[in-house]
């Protein structure tokens, strides 16, 4: 592919996702489908194996960390705790400082209830001031019709950046920072800079309609100028039925496989599913696959499951392969733990529901009411109100698969291909 000399559209991403991030990876290939180039600027970012392998689409990294960011707030309290230089600190941890990168930040609060909320700004800024420096020098001379910014702190680098060469900044928000919920230090620093830069944005995307109306609300902007698209896969349904997970376990076929794909953690209860999956049937086993990170502590939890009926993949696949990967299973399962209305509302936020539907699998996942509309109306899986109903989940939709597996598609093609949903951004772009 020649690589061309048109207009640039800058993304940042500063303590977040990339390779494990559906919307920010296809929002790259849908502007260069409309004519961009598009630069994607990463700091404290996970790519994991992520190539596009196309030159009008390119990634400067700069630092490398292949540990994805837990989302939903767990990426910049890693960044402060490594700011924290006391060697003090350090020897009190020890080792166990690794573990607690991973937790959120209720936990942190107890080390440093004592930080005061301008010192903890200052560390996060200086964090965002050094990604605008080195994003700055790569930029150079190039000229770009606006820049995207993922999330809070990528929002903060774009703005710093776009107010500097008068360039527009759209808002990319993937997950939702309340108010209500801001409880820690860093919750509420985060929060802050949302609200800041928000304001000057020239629009914002977003998730569905009621995460809108919260941001729209907590960051004090008007519901007009936001625009809502959902997590999504792309392209056309993926129809083939495949071995990948068999060979990779040696699975007869007459084993049904339930799949769970990505993060391998607690909030997706995945030791639940472990636990209850020992009650299946002799053959119908659960496969956890990893989208590569996994907190290792929490798999040697799951080891003591790990057998005939429990099987953990720990080896990613390229985004581009992973739907022949989702599409050697049976079912596919999307839980998330209440844990506030980021993890409730995730009937648009799920990557997880999106692809299983484009390989057609049926799905079970939480009765949520946003999760339960959307199933139900096209009936193309089962809601469960805890983990020990999927047992009965699963039998119902074995008995009904060739019509859920086509209505899976249908739900796919209607409410979750990208290219179709991104549409309405990318006129909005075109006119700024």
């Amino acid at each position: 592919m020649i690589q061309r000399e048109t207009q640039r559209i800058g993304i940042f991403i500063y303590g977040y996702g990339l390779g494990n991030s559906p919307s920010l990876i296809n929002t790259g290939i849908a502007l260069e489908a409309a004519g961009f180039s598009v630069d994607y600027f990463t700091h404290h970012t996970f790519i994991g194996g992520l190539d596009f392998r196309n030159p009008n689409i390119r990634i400067y990294r700069f630092e490398e960390n292949d540990s994805p960011v837990e989302t939903g707030g767990g990426g910049w309290l890693v960044r402060f705790l490594k700011t924290r230089r006391s060697p003090s600190i350090v020897q009190a941890l020890g080792h166990g400082v690794f573990l607690l990168m991973q937790l959120k930040g209720r936990l942190l609060d107890r080390f440093f209830q004592g930080k005061r909320l301008a010192e903890t700004e200052k560390v996060f800024l200086d964090g965002i001031a050094q990604c605008v420096r080195k994003a700055e020098d790569s930029i150079g001379r190039n000229r770009y019709k606006c820049f995207i910014g993922a999330e809070p702190g990528g929002l903060a680098a774009a703005a710093t950046i776009g107010q500097k060469m008068s360039v527009p900044v759209v808002y990319y928000n993937l997950e939702l920072h309340l108010v209500a919920e801001s409880r820690t230090i860093m919750e509420k620093v985060v929060k802050s800079c949302e609200k800041k830069f928000n304001k000057n944005a020239a629009f914002t995307i977003t998730l569905d309609e009621e995460r809108a109306e919260s941001l729209a609300r907590d960051n004090e902007i008007s519901i007009s100028d936001i625009l809502t698209v959902p997590v999504c896969a792309d392209g056309p349904r993926f129809e083939e039925k495949t071995d990948w997970l068999r060979k990779k376990f040696n699975l007869s076929a007459q084993d049904r496989i339930l799949l769970y794909a990505g993060f391998i953690t607690e909030w997706a209860m995945c030791e639940e599913l472990a636990k209850t999956a020992m009650t299946w049937p002799d053959n119908r086993v659960l496969v956890l696959h990893s989208h590569g990170y996994h907190n290792p502590r929490f798999i040697e939890k799951l080891r003591k499951y790990e057998g005939k009926k429990v099987k953990i993949s720990r080896e990613p696949v390229a985004y581009d392969d992973l739907p022949s990967l989702l599409a050697s299973a049976d079912i596919g399962i999307a839980l998330y733990r209440d844990i506030g209305k980021n993890f409730t509302l995730v009937s648009s936020a799920s990557g997880k529901l999106s692809h299983y539907l484009k390989s057609g699998l049926p799905v079970i996942t939480n009765d949520y009411p946003g999760m339960t509309k959307v199933i139900e109306k096209y009936g193309c899986g089962r809601c469960v109100d805890r983990v020990e109903k999927i047992s009965e989940a699963m039998e119902m939709i074995f008995n009904n698969y060739d019509l859920m597996r086509g209505n899976a598609y249908t739900c796919y093609e209607e409410n979750y291909l990208f290219s179709k949903q991104f549409t309405p951004v990318i006129e909005r772009i075109k006119k700024l």
